[in-house]
């Protein structure tokens, strides 16, 4: 018995990841999940001041970003009342280097990429989980 829970917590540690290994950036919905259709950040290979093409020429900073929202509403009475939930969005690289894209056309790349993410919660009825892409932009 002893050597089956040392087992299991050893299992569970070795699933564990690092500080340092990419999360994925989903919202995270409780309940009864009725809909999620979201896509989240995982991880993006930023290229670095020294990898710039040659004659490449700094546009400054840009920013992008890309949100999936839910919803998720009690159908009963309590604290643990069960929960009918939703969520939807393209809250990943994609849509938020899209975003960028579209506010500077001009650009042909980014480098010294920084990613961050936002969550709100409004008493746990609605929630907005925002993937922000910060970097530099070059011509």
């Amino acid at each position: 018995m002893i050597q089956a829970l040392i087992l299991l917590a050893l299992s569970a540690a070795a699933q564990e990841t690092a500080s340092w290994e990419a999360h994925p950036g989903l919202l995270q919905l409780s309940g009864l999940v009725v809909f999620f259709g979201g896509q989240g950040s995982l991880s993006y290979a930023s290229p670095t001041p020294a990898s710039l093409p040659p004659g490449a020429v700094d546009a400054g900073e840009v920013r992008g970003q890309a949100c999936q929202q839910g919803v998720s509403i009690p159908i009963g009475l309590g604290i643990n009342a069960t929960r009918v939930a939703a969520g939807a969005g393209k809250g990943g690289y994609e849509r938020a280097l899209a975003d960028i894209r579209a506010k500077h056309p001009a650009l042909k790349g980014i480098y010294d990429v920084k990613v961050d993410d936002h969550h709100v919660a409004i008493l746990t009825i609605f929630r907005r989980l925002c993937t922000e892409v910060t970097a530099r932009g070059f011509q």
